[in-house]
Parts: structure tokens; C-alpha cells; sequence
């Protein structure tokens, strides 16, 4: 039984239903921001730019006054159950810079490279046949990682392209990228209150209670987890974050089978490699070769085989 619920009234087939909605405080195993579905959802909805345009302001300290979010088809069931799908955000802030937001939670050893092709094609498709340079927005890649991706203890990288020579001077400001990760934040246990630190705690959702705290005194987010508690009671949005869990955790049992059946295969040869040298080495010491047999449970056709490679 929940101990904190609130009633509110939901107009369905011209009837009013009571239904219980459950608080961020007592919510136990509901889908978080870190479910790139629900994340997705969430910041991309119309009603809900208010909170992409604070993140996206405290996130990169500039004062944003209209924000455009790109639609797409990406949140299809088909696309959501592709593991490989790429589930993010694309938005135009002050129609200057375009901006492009993505999570993830599981590893892959072509991010970078992933990050780098986002961020020339977002700029090589600006323009058409004929105009301006000039006319280029600059786009900033931003990437939140449930996982480490770099060993120093900096949980938000930013990155610049600057003159090797002269590292003041910025060469490119065309395309930036700033990686989160949230696994050190959430380790780091930080004790800052700010805003982009409490955005980034109720974004990872692990700390309940630092949630409630941050509510009590941040307006923007206590909106926020009430709208994310009325996304956790939309059956399709439910579906559609069940079925890329699933995706995501198939491929995890995948790739643990494939890594636990190539050790095994892996122990098999090294196994079968070592007994050939023993063999070899029995039969150079002279070592009669029925012995070898009985030794290594082996033919003496077998024995000759080996000897003989």
C-alpha cells in the first residue's frame, strides 16, 4: 500500500474517474528519465518545453527564450524494440544553435566516433546547394552516459577544438560536445545545491529522497516530477519504454552468453593445445608410447597424429 497518494479527476468517455497518482516519493519501480523512451518523451513533448529549455539553459549557462524541438517517427514501437535505435532529441535554441541530446545506458565502443558523425551531418545538411557558410548554426552534441567513460573524476566534460600550438585560441566553434556521467555524479554523492546538479540527480532518479529534497525547494522540478508521474500512468509511453528495456536487456543476456561460450571455447583449445605438448614432450623423452596412451586417455593413431603434425 502507498503511503503518500494524491486523487485527481481524469476526463475519459465523458466520465470523471478517480485515480490514484502516485508521488515521486513513494514511486518504487516506475520508468526514470535514464529509460531513453521515457526521456525522450518527456523533453520532447510540446507541453513540457518549459523543462528542456531550463535544462538545456543551466546546462549551458545562456539565457534561451524559444526552443524548437525537431519531430520524428523514432518513438514507433519498431524503432523503440531496435536496441541499435537511436532515440534522441533534436532542437533549435533562439534559432542559433542546434542542439542534439541523447541517452544512453549502455556502452558502445563507437560513441565517439557516433557523436562526431551527429554533429557533421547536423551541419552538413543546413544548407542547400548555393548558400552562405556563413549561415552554418553551431551544433552542440550532448551526451548522458549511465556508465564511465573517461578515469579522471570530472562528471561533465565539455569539449572545444583549439590551435595546438595555442591553446587559448578556439579554431572551431561549429561543433562542441559535452558528455555527463551520471554513474560519477551518483557515486560522487555531491552536495551542491544548484540547479543543473539537481537536474542531473532527478534525470538519474536513483536518489528518492535527495529528490524530495530538491522538490521542496526547486519549483521547475517538482512541475517536472509531476509531469513524469502522469508520463508513468500513459499505457502506450509504458509499452514502448517495456519493450526497449527488453531490447536492452536481450542484448546484455546476448552478449554475456557469447562472452561466457567464448571462454568456454577458448578454455576447450587451450586444453586440447596443452595436451599436445604434453604428448610431444612424453614422446621426445622417450616415453613408450602406449604409456602416453594410458597417460593421456588417448589412441595410439591419435598419439602419431600429434607427433607427427
Amino acid at each position: 500500500m502507498l503511503k503518500n497518494t494524491q486523487n485527481v479527476l481524469i476526463f475519459c468517455k465523458e466520465n470523471y474517474i478517480m485515480k490514484e497518482v502516485k508521488t515521486i516519493e513513494t514511486i518504487k519501480n516506475e520508468y526514470t528519465l535514464k529509460n531513453d523512451v521515457i526521456f525522450k518523451e518527456f523533453f520532447s513533448r510540446k507541453s513540457n518545453e518549459k523543462f528542456l529549455i531550463n535544462f538545456l539553459s543551466v546546462l549551458l549557462d545562456m539565457n534561451i527564450t524559444q526552443i524548437e524541438v525537431q519531430k520524428d517517427s523514432s518513438l514507433g514501437i519498431e524503432n523503440v524494440r531496435d536496441k541499435q535505435g537511436i532515440l534522441d532529441i533534436k532542437a533549435t535554441i533562439n534559432n542559433e544553435k542546434i542542439i542534439d541530446i541523447e541517452m544512453q545506458l549502455e556502452r558502445y565502443k563507437n560513441i565517439p566516433k557516433r557523436m562526431s558523425f551527429y554533429a557533421s551531418r547536423l551541419i552538413s545538411t543546413q544548407l542547400e546547394s548555393g548558400e552562405d557558410y556563413l549561415n552554418i548554426k553551431p551544433v552542440i552534441i550532448i551526451l548522458l552516459l549511465n556508465y564511465d567513460m573517461f578515469e579522471y573524476e570530472d562528471y561533465i566534460t565539455e569539449t572545444v577544438t583549439v590551435s595546438k600550438a595555442h591553446r587559448q585560441i578556439e579554431i572551431d566553434q561549429n561543433q562542441k560536445y559535452i558528455i555527463i556521467e551520471l554513474k560519477k555524479l551518483r557515486e560522487k554523492n555531491e552536495e551542491m545545491a544548484n540547479s543543473l546538479i539537481d537536474w542531473l540527480i532527478f534525470i538519474d532518479g536513483e536518489k528518492k529522497e535527495k529528490i524530495k529534497e530538491i522538490m521542496e525547494r526547486n519549483s521547475i522540478i517538482k512541475n517536472a516530477a509531476k509531469e513524469l508521474d502522469r508520463l508513468n500512468l500513459d499505457e502506450e509511453a509504458k509499452i514502448r519504454a517495456e519493450a526497449r528495456d527488453k531490447a536492452l536487456r536481450d542484448e546484455v543476456s546476448f552478449l554475456a552468453e557469447a562472452k561466457r561460450s567464448g571462454l568456454e571455447e577458448g578454455m576447450q583449445k587451450g586444453i586440447q593445445e596443452s595436451r599436445k605438448e604434453i604428448i610431444k614432450k612424453m614422446y621426445n623423452e622417450n616415453i613408450d608410447i602406449k604409456l602416453i596412451c594410458n597417460i593421456t586417455n588417448s589412441t595410439e593413431e591419435e598419439i602419431l597424429k600429434i607427433i607427427h603434425q
